[in-house]
């Protein structure tokens, strides 16, 4: 095994023993990212046109993006991938179907309006519609559904999470964080089963390491299991690097 898969696995290991007392860790990981040294940031999205669905949600047309693995199974899990800002689910499809292949998943990549996700408006019943249609309908047996999310997505992937735990297995949010408190208040039910992982870079020039801490103690303040990994030489761009830090983000979800 890698040296860095190694650190990883131990790491996440023992932040699992320590996943019942409702409490924030923090860890250094070093994947060997390399966007931190890239001259220029430049990423165009495909577009794949057959991968593009459209779906009718409370009389609004929505659309989204969908991934079957040729390896898929009558129970491959349902990752849901959400989009950072400027960006569509298209490119979400792109970072993640590789390992969709590898690793058997079905990808879920909603669109936002407008190319931004408003944290203001519940995006549940959309994400839910979508799982309805693609794999209930089907007649797949998906037993657990995942959320990832990159920046505005991450934000959205959390406050997914901690108002809808029993929807959505476990998070990791890379390169966003949801430091402010002033949301409604959480109950008991909503809160005693929620699995979210920070990924955040050490030179991430948009969300601070701050941030993140006040995001986790937030969370762990409702009761709320979390754990931020600070990724060695990682900026805010995602995409160059994506596959190395989604592998790393299913090797945490699948465990949990």
């Amino acid at each position: 095994m890698p040296r860095t898969n190694l650190i990883f696995s131990l790491v996440l290991i023992f932040s699992l023993v320590y996943s019942q007392l409702s409490v924030a860790f923090e860890y250094e990981l070093d994947l060997n990212l390399r966007n931190k040294y890239l001259s220029e940031y430049s990423y165009r999205e495909k577009g794949y046109p057959s991968l593009k669905s459209s779906i009718n949600v409370s009389g609004k047309e929505r659309t989204y993006y969908s991934y079957f693995p040729s390896t898929l199974t009558k129970n491959s899990p349902v990752l849901i991938a959400l989009h950072g800002a400027g960006r569509t689910g298209a490119s979400m499809i792109e970072a993640w179907q590789r390992l969709a292949e590898r690793h058997s998943l079905i990808i879920i990549a909603p669109n936002s309006i407008k190319k931004k996700w408003n944290l203001r408006q519940s995006q549940h019943r959309f994400i839910q519609a979508i799982i309805k249609t693609e794999v209930k309908d089907q007649g797949l047996n998906s037993k657990r559904t995942y959320l990832f999310g990159h920046s505005n997505g991450a934000k959205l992937a959390i406050l997914l999470k901690v108002k809808n735990p029993d929807s959505y297995h476990a998070v990791v949010a890379h390169a966003g964080t949801l430091p402010v408190k002033a949301r409604q208040s959480l109950s008991k039910n909503e809160v005693e089963k929620a699995e979210i992982a920070l990924f955040l870079g050490d030179s991430d020039h948009i969300f601070s390491i701050d941030s993140a801490h006040k995001t986790i103690n937030w969370l762990a303040s409702e009761g709320i299991n979390s754990i931020l990994y600070i990724l060695k030489d990682h900026t805010h761009w995602y995409y160059y690097d994506a596959e190395i830090i989604n592998e790393t983000a299913w090797k945490y979800l699948q465990q949990i």
